[in-house]
């Protein structure tokens, strides 16, 4: 199943898509936790949601996909 939603965009957003591997390991706020840390880093915040679900038992595979808006949208 794939969730779709619909979002003003503004520059600086970080958008994660991931699989069910950490979604079903590792609760909303202790994700957004644990990459508070390394917000500024889009791969040391993969690594670390990656590594997030293997401590929690890593029982399916995690995939992750960070995605940065940039500035310089249409006027």
């Amino acid at each position: 199943m794939v969730d779709v939603a619909h979002h003003e965009l503004q520059p600086g957003d970080v958008f994660m898509l991931c699989s069910d591997g950490l979604t079903s390991m590792t609760p909303d706020t202790d994700i957004a936790l644990a990459l508070g840390a390394c917000a500024t880093d889009l791969n040391a915040m993969a690594r670390c949601a990656v590594e997030l679900a293997n401590s929690r038992g890593g029982r399916d595979n995690t995939s992750v996909v960070f995605l940065r808006m940039l500035g310089g949208g249409h006027e």
